[in-house]
């Protein structure tokens, strides 16, 4: 039997933690009911890792951005290593693998309908979220979507990118700001104090509490990113290569190539600031208090 208080609920906790989707969260904890204690102890350590390099990812975006694909190639490799050690794991970690948060086409075509709409769709973007349209964008130019009647490239790979790159910059510092706010609202909890499993689901529900107060922010604080894109609309700037209704047209087709794998799920800024400020350190103490047992 398994005991009270385990790696399991240290998990659940940090999923929660992660502000993932309930999707996301889903895909996960399919996985983690199945896992045995050595890959949930192992499981732990791996987002302990994440933890331990928050700090310096945060100093920057560019930081982040190294952080954050670094974070996701160690996630697939565990998860690669873990279904080789246990074949009865390879539909839960299937679930992970294709678990999408992101659009389909009805989506898509919603969001791409007016300019209004589209202004809303790209200013709500998260980090994550941009730096998949951008992976998106050098696939479609590497497979020549991009090229010329004749088969030459032209440049709107460059303004594509250019136009991400510029929306990662004030996502970055709104998602910064979402962060201070949210912290503000966090509980000082004393899970020292409680006993183990009553701490885990403290910050489990605290999890859930701060995903739906982060989406509603979200959507408060995107006003620069909104006024940025209506002055991409009314003027087009002299480095634009391509019109607006081109550019528009070629951010739809990457929105519908861009899948997110579960790999990836929580790697957010927000949720990062949150841990790295406020609670990954009551996680590592719940997970050394399993380990003193």
């Amino acid at each position: 039997m398994e005991p009270i208080f385990s790696f399991r609920n240290v998990i659940q906790a940090t999923l929660s933690l992660k502000l993932m989707k309930d999707s996301e969260i889903h895909a996960w904890e399919t996985l983690v009911d199945q896992l045995d204690e050595a890959h949930l102890s192992a499981l732990h350590q791996l987002f302990s890792e994440e933890h331990e390099h928050l700090a310096l990812a945060l100093q920057s975006l560019e930081d982040y951005l190294k952080y954050f694909h670094t974070t996701e190639d160690h996630r697939h490799q565990w998860l690669s290593k873990i279904e080789h050690e246990d074949l009865g794991l390879r539909h839960a970690i299937g679930g992970i693998l294709q678990s999408k948060r992101h659009w389909i086409s009805s989506q898509v075509d919603a969001a791409f309908a007016n300019d209004e709409t589209v202004t809303d769709f790209l200013s709500m973007l998260a980090i994550r979220d941009l730096e998949q349209l951008r992976k998106v964008v050098d696939l479609h130019e590497q497979a020549g979507e991009y090229d010329d009647d004749d088969g030459e490239p032209t440049d709107a790979r460059e303004t594509l990118i250019a136009i991400i790159v510029a929306l990662q910059e004030l996502t970055w510092n709104r998602e910064r700001e979402e962060a201070v706010h949210l912290a503000e609202s966090i509980p000082l909890m004393d899970t020292g104090s409680m006993l183990p499993e009553v701490a885990a689901q403290k910050l489990f529900s605290l999890g859930r509490d701060l995903h739906t107060a982060h989406i509603a922010l979200g959507a408060a604080k995107a006003v620069k990113a909104r006024e940025l894109i209506g002055f991409w609309i009314a003027e087009r700037p002299s480095w634009f290569k391509l019109s607006w209704d081109a550019a528009k047209a070629h951010i739809a087709s990457a929105a519908l190539t861009a899948n997110v794998s579960g790999t990836i799920a929580g790697l957010g800024t927000v949720s990062s600031h949150l841990l790295q400020d406020h609670l990954a350190g009551k996680i590592t103490e719940l997970g050394k208090r399993i380990q003193a047992r």
